[in-house]
């Protein structure tokens, strides 16, 4: 009985550090694990794009060659109750960093009422089958993307943006 004990508190604390506490920014977790260059661009990243909202975030990187290697995390963006799921990876390249960022959540409602709601200063580019495409119009690598979910009754929601060694 003992060592079952021993062995479930062995893993908790195992499995709890992958889990960060809320706030703590993405970059924090990625000091000694990737380029200083890549630290600084997700800084950059996330002021401008998660900025003060509450997050968790649960990072992935080849510990065997950390600062050659993309670093991966999916962080939850708490706005007000409703969560939204960022995927930052993060790509040394020579001296530099690139990082693609993507936001995705989704909306109870159809996706004709969440562009006039989310999307409303984007312009319409395309189509990808049924998915509607967006570019923001004071950016022009900072794309959204309205899938139709059940029927039309809600609207999964990306928004993707590539930060290249800015």
């Amino acid at each position: 009985m003992l060592k079952k004990i021993i062995l479930c508190v062995s893993l908790i604390g195992f499995i709890q550090p992958a889990f960060s506490e809320t706030r703590p920014l993405i970059s924090d977790g990625m000091r000694g694990l990737t380029t200083n260059a890549c630290v600084e661009l997700v800084r950059k990243v996330e002021a401008k794009m998660i900025k003060n909202l509450p997050i968790r975030t649960h990072p992935i990187i080849n510990q065997d060659d950390p600062k050659n290697n993309v670093f991966s995390a999916t962080t939850i963006v708490d706005y007000n109750g409703n969560d939204s799921q960022v995927n930052m990876s993060v790509i040394p390249v020579k001296n530099s960093c690139n990082v693609v960022y993507m936001e995705t959540f989704v909306r109870s409602e159809p996706c004709i009422i969440s562009r006039e709601k989310i999307l409303k200063k984007w312009n319409f580019v395309g189509k990808l089958n049924e998915t509607m495409v967006f570019n923001f119009r004071r950016d022009d690598k900072f794309f959204g993307y309205l899938t139709p979910q059940g029927f039309n009754s809600s609207c999964l929601i990306s928004k993707r943006r590539v930060f290249y060694g800015e």
